[in-house]
């Protein structure tokens, strides 16, 4: 097999995979054409010319952080176990972004080696652009991977430096730059001593960080929160910090009350940088937490946020949220976090002047009507294909270059691809249920009903060989369908599922005549349905109508939201 090239088509620069070892030519290959994703959700009508529509980054985009240099906004996510890490996108009005390229895209920087967990590995990057010395800053957490580093690049399209390491604990860091040769870095943190009174009792540290030496000055720590907001009511999981300074004053944000229901953002001010911190007269500043569990299309664990203001002065926080379906009297949520996007309104003065996302008591619109900023910056033209609503995609594998939106499950070690004429997957040993790097590459899932298909050519050589499409959540929870020895040791379709110790073939056809074979999946919400299409035939299913609940988070555990995409596989 030869090498696969990654281009990030948005930034003209090469995904570097690293130097690794060619997969031998005698594994099986299968050769896919013609990918089709699409979204078909039932959408509120949304003007683009006077109106956005949230999320402005569907599908998994959790943890997103913001920056901006001049007319340029540049945002961050977290992507967990797969690889590359960190995508970083561009925008000029929030709403319209268009993807800049991976922090992560070399292995120096971190490995996420097999049986790291899909949900471990990156967490909670923060991305700002320093003035002082016109340079970006990433910190992030490598749960698994080398703990809290820190990344530095001129410019977020042409590649970050290798990691420096901050030498603390805890995770989410995020920076603040104080002048040219001062920052501070503000984490979550352990309780005070290393004793938590409750379970979910965390703390919020802050240490300078010397800019012209690149050193964290650990020995100088402060806690600026204990517990959260209100410590007699006991909050859990203050998190996510960000620290601002804004007309004068600083601003301590952050999320408390777990990443489910009970998310939040909360806010304190003070008069320098390691406080002491108040909490404002509002808060919470942005939740969903108080409203009818039971209200329509809800938005939920809204909170992670983060600030930034515009050339015009306008303010907006970009934050997390979830977007769940009802299915058996519970709610599910298979396309994970993904980011929104709120205008921010500031409120009293002096001392009491603080931002407030969303008042109290109010649903997160999903269309909003854009501000004269966003207007204005619109007018200099899109930058990006759709990153929201229904979302259409069409890959036919035909150029060298792979789209960087194709990703794959932790680090690779070998080579195991390559496009050009179709892209062809070495059917390697490693499976979809191990907790390797199986040959799947695949994109998020960003709508709650979608359709995908591809064709595949592949000729089975033994009773472990299995090639096709999958729709997957993590190893203990995915479907795949696709072609496989049946039996009597000819070709057949199959479709397997795997739910916890549970790994069963739900059905099984027989193609009508060789050659390569259509298969789709149609997920709708909490049900899936499989099909195929052999030799340019009518569609016809495998399998009846299967549980799509197992591709949640509420099912499955974890941080991430489902993908779809191309696997081969030798192993079972």
């Amino acid at each position: 097999m030869m090498p696969m090239k990654l281009v990030a088509r948005a930034a003209g620069a090469a995904l570097c995979l690293g130097a690794l070892p060619v997969r031998s030519a005698d594994a099986p290959t299968a050769t896919f054409r013609a990918f089709t994703y699409e979204g078909r959700e039932a959408l509120a009508p949304c003007d683009a010319a006077t109106e956005f529509r949230n999320p402005v980054i569907g599908g998994m985009s959790p943890d997103p952080a913001v920056t901006r240099k001049g007319d340029w906004f540049y945002l961050a996510q977290s992507s967990f176990a797969y690889w590359p890490g960190i995508p970083v996108w561009r925008s000029r009005d929030l709403v319209d972004w268009s993807f800049v390229g991976y922090a992560i895209d070399r292995p120096s920087q971190a490995s996420f080696r097999p049986g790291v967990g899909l949900s471990r590995g990156v967490f909670a990057p923060d991305i700002k652009y320093n003035p002082y010395n016109d340079t970006f800053y990433l910190l992030v957490t490598l749960v698994d991977a080398g703990g809290n580093v820190l990344f530095k690049t001129k410019d977020p399209a042409a590649g970050w430096s290798e990691p420096i390491p901050l030498g603390f604990g805890g995770i989410d860091p995020g920076i603040y730059f104080e002048d040219a040769e001062t920052a501070y870095i503000v984490n979550n943190d352990d309780a005070p001593g290393n004793r938590p009174e409750y379970p979910g009792h965390r703390t919020i540290r802050c240490r300078p960080y010397d800019l012209v030496h690149d050193v964290c000055q650990n020995d100088r720590e402060t806690i600026l929160v204990n517990k959260g907001i209100r410590p007699e009511e006991k909050p859990i999981w203050c998190e996510g910090p960000h620290l601002y300074k804004i007309d004068g004053r600083y601003y301590l944000m952050t999320a408390e009350g777990g990443t489910a229901d009970g998310h939040c953002e909360v806010i304190w001010t003070g008069l320098g940088p390691t406080g002491p911190f108040t909490p404002c007269r509002v808060n919470p500043i942005l939740t969903q937490r108080d409203l009818p569990p039971g209200r329509p299309d809800p938005v939920v664990a809204a909170g992670h946020a983060d600030l930034v203001e515009t050339p015009d002065g306008e303010w907006f926080a970009v934050f997390l949220g979830i977007q769940p379906y009802r299915a058996r009297g519970r709610k599910f949520a298979n396309t994970g976090r993904s980011t929104f996007l709120l205008p921010v309104t500031w409120t009293g003065a002096g001392a009491d002047r603080q931002p407030v996302i969303l008042p109290a008591g109010r649903e997160i619109p999903r269309v909003l009507p854009k501000t004269p900023f966003q207007r204005r910056a619109a007018a200099a033209g899109t930058v990006g294909r759709p990153v929201t609503g229904n979302i259409v995609c069409r890959d036919d594998f035909t150029t060298p270059e792979l789209d960087p939106l194709w990703i794959q499950v932790r680090t690779p070690t070998e080579t195991w691809a390559r496009t050009g004429d179709g892209l062809r997957l070495a059917a390697r040993a490693e499976d979809l249920g191990g907790t390797g790097n199986p040959s799947y590459l695949c994109r998020w899932v960003k709508n709650m009903s979608w359709t995908a298909e591809v064709t595949v050519d592949f000729a089975p050589q033994g009773a472990r060989d299995f090639a096709g499409l999958a729709c997957y959540q993590n190893e203990r929870h995915f479907y795949a369908v696709g072609v496989a020895q049946g039996a009597d040791g000819r070709r057949a379709v199959r479709v397997r599922k795997v739910d916890g110790e549970t790994d069963v073939t739900v059905g099984e056809a027989a193609p009508d005549a060789a050659g390569p074979v259509r298969v789709r999946i149609d997920a709708d919400a909490g049900v899936v349905r499989f099909a195929f299409a052999a030799a340019g035939g009518a569609w016809r299913p495998v399998a009846g109508v299967e549980d799509a609940t197992i591709l949640s988070t509420d099912h499955a555990g974890g941080f991430v939201g489902a993908t779809v995409g191309c696997f081969a596989t030798a192993a079972r």
